[in-house]
């Protein structure tokens, strides 16, 4: 019965390691990293060139050292990235689509036509 004991113990001991590792190779708990060491994790970083959302600016977001560009999902709706970072410290990528009245190109929404009038 004992020996039944040690090994159910050591099987859990080595699920729960195996899911805090995969969550510190998520980047769960870098945050908690960056509190207790004083310095940021590389994971933890999360950079927006346009400092949150601009429709007409193609931004970059660099998160877990990967780059996201703004990008038109169609002719007429932009995906904006950007950082955004939780009440506990997280850094998380997100992105918000947004309908252009007059177009996407390349990223951004097309301005109103100089020849436009309502």
């Amino acid at each position: 019965m004992k020996k039944e004991k040690i090994i159910i113990l050591v099987l859990l001991a080595f699920v729960f390691g195996l899911a805090v590792g995969g969550l510190v190779s998520q980047g769960w708990f870098d945050g908690l990293i960056e509190e207790i060491t004083g310095q940021a994790t590389s994971s933890a970083i999360c950079v927006d060139s346009e400092n949150g959302t601009q429709v007409d600016f193609k931004g970059k977001i660099t998160f877990r050292r990967e780059d996201y560009y703004d990008e038109c999902k169609s002719s007429k709706i932009l995906r904006d990235y950007y950082c955004y970072t939780y009440e506990s410290g997280f850094d998380r990528m997100k992105y918000e689509d947004f309908f252009c009245n007059f177009g996407c190109k390349s990223g951004v929404c097309l301005p109103v036509p100089a020849s436009y009038s309502e």
